[in-house]
């Protein structure tokens, strides 16, 4: 808030020291300083003892009695800007010191200082308007222009404004007789004709038909600057990612980052769905455990998982986990006697099974051969031994019974280790 001025105000005040003035009243024919301002306003001061001075700006407090507190010393007639010691009688009074006086030159032109702060009521003088203010458009919906000029590169003029929302919004001209052609008018509308922006939300743009690349959609990083092109999309519905590129589907947070927390990336989605058959890929994070890519397969109420995870390396299905050739003891695949042809299967994988139970292969077979099944060692009681005995197979599982010596079918626990060979 600005410092304010009053006329014939003067009061006096009683040895003050350096603090605030006590106003004793106003003077004979003066006014007093609660008369002539508001409570807490500030105010220009002079106080005089008679040999020194001081003047400032300082707040008014009215009350019983009303002070003067010298909220800013602009200067004394010490040469300093720190609160004089009144130690008698002094008169304070309001009037503007000089150093806020507006000054006149010689020819009786105002001299205003530098704008410090555009969005205040401040004076503007010549230097600082010289150059930016052009005059303001009639009507009371107009924006009035905040500056103007030509580009020097090609020639066009421009102005600027602020808008409702404060921003600094720039519009150009067209230069002088540079007007547009009815043939490209015409090669516009052709364009346009391949770009539809529709109100419902959708957007269609395609190439114009009978070219010799019809169909075929080239979106660019900067065609101007380069011709850096990236994506292509042909009439059959194929997308390519050119120039070395991939197509990455992420997750921009993953998760808080805690053991057991699980994440899994957008899922690309491969679909037909007159069909109603699709499938699905995706990557999932396991924090603390694994990484897997998943690929789901979905056709005619079937639902199958394949999984590859980061620790084993090894494909892993809904049906069971696929076995490395290296599970295979060596001494059983090096037997001259096995089949070693390209259509047939070994597979030997372990297990635990209970009683009458079925043991499913590791993978479907076109057809067996032989089956293999022991046990491996005595999980349940303490028995002195268990045995498997197999009671039949066919091409996806083998049904045995676990057994203890000397005991009935049907009741013990055992490890087991197989051993199928079949036909793909």
């Amino acid at each position: 808030m600005a410092a304010q001025l009053g006329n014939y105000v003067l009061e006096t005040a009683t040895a003050p020291g350096t603090g605030s003035f006590i106003l004793n009243g106003p003077a004979a024919d003066r006014r007093s300083f609660t008369a002539a301002f508001p409570n807490g306003g500030a105010v220009f001061y002079f106080a005089d003892d008679g040999s020194s001075a001081e003047w400032g700006v300082g707040t008014l407090t009215i009350g019983t009695p009303s002070t003067l507190s010298r909220t800013t010393i602009i200067g004394t007639t010490s040469g300093g800007a720190s609160a004089l010691n009144f130690s008698g009688a002094v008169e304070v009074y309001n009037e503007i010191p000089a150093e806020f006086m507006p000054v006149l030159e010689a020819d009786g032109h105002l001299i205003v200082k530098r704008v410090s702060d555009w969005t205040q009521q401040q004076a503007l003088g010549a230097s600082d308007a010289e150059g930016r203010y052009v005059g303001r458009a009639f009507g009371s919906v107009d924006y009035g222009p905040l500056q103007a000029g030509v580009n020097k590169g090609n020639g066009l003029s421009w102005l600027s404004y602020r808008n409702d929302e404060g921003q600094i919004v720039y519009s150009f001209s067209q230069p002088a007789g540079d007007y547009v052609t009815r043939a490209q008018i015409s090669s516009d509308i052709v364009i346009a004709q391949q770009f539809h922006l529709y109100a419902s939300g959708y957007l269609e743009i395609y190439r114009q038909t009978g070219s010799g690349s019809d169909g075929v959609l080239d979106i660019y990083s900067n065609y101007l600057g380069g011709n850096n092109n990236i994506v292509r999309i042909t009439a059959d519905g194929s997308y390519h990612a050119l120039s070395g590129g991939s197509v990455e589907l992420n997750t921009p947070y993953a998760n808080n980052g805690n053991n057991g927390s699980w994440n899994a990336s957008p899922h690309l989605y491969l679909g037909l769905s007159a069909r109603g058959a699709w499938a699905q890929i995706w990557y999932e994070e396991h924090v603390g455990n694994t990484n897997q890519v998943t690929l789901r397969i979905n056709g005619f109420g079937n639902d199958s998982y394949f999984w590859f995870d980061g620790p084993s390396a090894r494909l892993n299905t809904s049906k069971g986990t696929m076995a490395f050739l290296s599970d295979i003891p060596e001494d059983i695949a090096k037997r001259s006697d096995l089949p070693l042809d390209v259509g047939k299967i070994i597979l030997m994988w372990n297990g635990t099974v209970t009683g009458d139970a079925s043991i499913p292969f590791p993978r479907t077979l076109s057809s067996v051969d032989s089956v293999f099944v022991c046990s491996s060692k005595q999980t349940d009681g303490n028995r002195a031994s268990s045995i498997i005995n197999v009671e039949g197979w066919d091409n996806g599982s083998v049904h045995v019974f676990a057994v203890y010596a000397g005991a009935g079918l049907g009741t013990a626990t055992v490890n087991y280790r197989a051993l199928v060979i079949g036909n793909k």
